[in-house]
């Protein structure tokens, strides 16, 4: 996976003209559920996308995912990433120009409470870490985080906000 995502980026960056104009397959980590074995399994799936790198592997970690399905005498199934069906979304964006930095946007606005747990929150913790590999720092910033103040500190403890040292640092002193 560390080759795609490599090879993936470096694609990026060698082609910024066709990066919002054509679509890309590529591979993502998403926290799925309903897989027969219980509980939530952090795997990796196809994703399409013609959004900008790096940001658009963090943004698909929480899209729905519904998956390809037999014909024959399966139960249709619907969207199996436990994120998007708890209303957790999660966006990317630059943390400053010149960096190396991403900010990671949890979204809880939407989310339903009883659908929200440690197992999920680590799942999602797990897929960004997997997707970020040691090349890209993170840093959280949250949205209708209210109800959530527990899994708040516990994604906190993982990938912390951005102080305004660490700004100023990350920015080369300006």
């Amino acid at each position: 996976m560390k080759t795609i995502l490599f090879l993936a980026l470096l694609f990026a960056l060698c082609a910024p003209d066709i990066q919002g104009s054509e679509n890309i397959v590529l591979t993502v980590y998403q926290p799925l559920t309903g897989l027969g074995e219980g509980g939530i399994k952090v795997s990796e799936v196809p994703f399409v996308s013609a959004g900008a790198f790096p940001e658009v592997f963090f943004d698909a970690i929480t899209q729905s995912h519904i998956p390809q399905q037999s014909n024959t005498g399966t139960t249709p199934v619907g969207d199996i990433n436990a994120a998007s069906l708890a209303g957790i979304s999660i966006r990317c964006e630059s943390a400053a120009d010149g960096q190396k930095k991403l900010y990671i946007i949890w979204d809880f606005s939407k989310s339903e409470p009883k659908k929200v747990n440690d197992k999920l929150i680590d799942a999602l913790l797990l897929c960004l870490e997997k997707s970020a590999g040691k090349s890209i720092g993170l840093y959280s910033k949250f949205v209708g985080e209210k109800d959530f103040a527990g899994f708040k500190a516990r994604i906190l403890a993982r990938i912390p906000e951005q102080t305004k040292e660490q700004l100023k640092t990350d920015s080369g002193g300006k």
